[in-house]
């Protein structure tokens, strides 16, 4: 039985500086954990996954996009998920980012993808999501596309 532990950290909210890490998942073994962080970078905040993102891990992921939308103030134009460090993501990992885009875009905020690669971009094009996400390689390129968007 894989057992989670949450975390929340002190965030701090001055000005453009907002971040902590929001949701720590530990695993019961090896390859079973997601480490969730989020930061504000610039005009977005800025969800890093790291680990696998799967049915074990998914309610991390979807109570970190949930502290996302009722927590970050002042709420910025958009919302960056940081993949780079993603090493699995499957169907139910999918379904997590898909519901965290449906959330934040009916309160008029985008949610991009960055650092895919790998693994994780082949199940994005199976699904076709390559189509539906905004993909870029770096949190960098995704936060200039979402200024010139906003």
């Amino acid at each position: 039985m894989t057992q989670y532990t949450r975390v929340r950290s002190s965030c701090s909210c001055q000005g453009s500086a907002w971040e902590g890490v929001v949701i720590v998942g530990l695993g019961g073994g090896p390859g079973e954990s997601l480490r969730v962080t989020v930061r504000r970078d610039r005009s977005a905040v800025v969800v890093a996954l790291k680990g696998e993102l799967d049915l074990h891990t998914q309610p991390l992921a979807e109570d970190a996009f949930a502290q996302v939308l009722t927590e970050t103030a002042p709420h910025p134009s958009g919302v960056i998920a940081d993949l780079s460090e993603l090493t699995f993501c499957d169907s139910t990992g999918l379904s997590a980012l898909i519901s965290a885009r449906h959330r934040l875009a009916a309160n008029g905020r985008p949610l991009v993808l960055a650092g895919v690669h790998d693994r994780v971009t082949q199940v994005l094009r199976l699904t076709g999501l390559d189509q539906v996400f905004g993909c870029y390689a770096t949190v960098a390129e995704a936060a200039s596309a979402l200024d010139q968007d906003g």
